[in-house]
């Protein structure tokens, strides 16, 4: 194994750990997915980009923030 895939293997499950600290479940159908229990925020990554939805933006603005203070 390239030391390339491991450092993504790495990255990818430290947030996913980082995620579930925020609330988020990673979804059984597709790794990249993320969502809380309500359903108010998803989130899917898939390699370098993040695609963040919520039901109000404040949700988004304390993600968001969370995100930045840890990366």
């Amino acid at each position: 194994m390239s030391l390339k895939t491991r450092t993504t293997e790495n990255f990818v499950q430290h947030f996913v750990k980082f995620a579930t600290k925020l609330g988020l479940t990673q979804s059984s159908l597709d790794p990249c997915l993320f969502m809380n229990g309500d359903i108010s925020i998803l989130l899917i990554v898939y390699v370098d980009d993040i695609l963040l939805a919520a039901t109000h933006m404040e949700l988004i603005d304390e993600f968001v923030t969370e995100l930045t203070d840890k990366y």
